[in-house]
């Protein structure tokens, strides 16, 4: 069955209407996933600038607490610092105070005319007595 001219055109544009349907419905379909696709959009940036919005205050919430952090670190050091130089401030005064009664003690043997090795094994004595008082009075 041979089909006429006219018939063939009918026939080429029922084809050409199935498919035009076809890539309508492909094409509404892929608006309505669009649609979709922009709304997931919408929300995750939304969601983006509030998870944005907590980590800058997460941030400057860390800032503050590393300034303080540190703020206290270095009044602590400091607090450790003052006795410490309190303690070397004695230290050196005791010091400055043992070379002055060494140097009374040198020139009080120098005029007496003292045996000096007598007087350094009597100091050497002495010495011993106290360090044995200072062992007993820590206990």
């Amino acid at each position: 069955a041979q089909r006429t001219p006219a018939e063939q055109t009918l026939h080429q544009m029922r084809e050409d209407v199935a498919t035009y349907e076809k890539e309508m419905s492909v094409l509404h379909s892929t608006r309505m996933h669009n649609r979709i696709l922009q709304s997931q959009l919408q929300q995750l940036e939304a969601d983006h600038e509030v998870l944005e919005k907590k980590f800058q205050q997460q941030m400057k919430e860390k800032s503050e607490l590393e300034k303080k952090y540190e703020e206290r670190l270095e009044i602590a050091r400091q607090r450790g610092m003052i006795p410490s130089g309190v303690m070397i401030g004695r230290i050196n005064a005791q010091r400055q105070l043992l070379a002055k009664k060494e140097d009374q003690l040198a020139e009080v043997v120098a005029s007496a005319q003292l045996d000096p090795e007598g007087v350094h094994e009597l100091t050497a004595q002495l010495d011993e007595i106290l360090t044995a008082k200072n062992r007993i009075q820590q206990y």
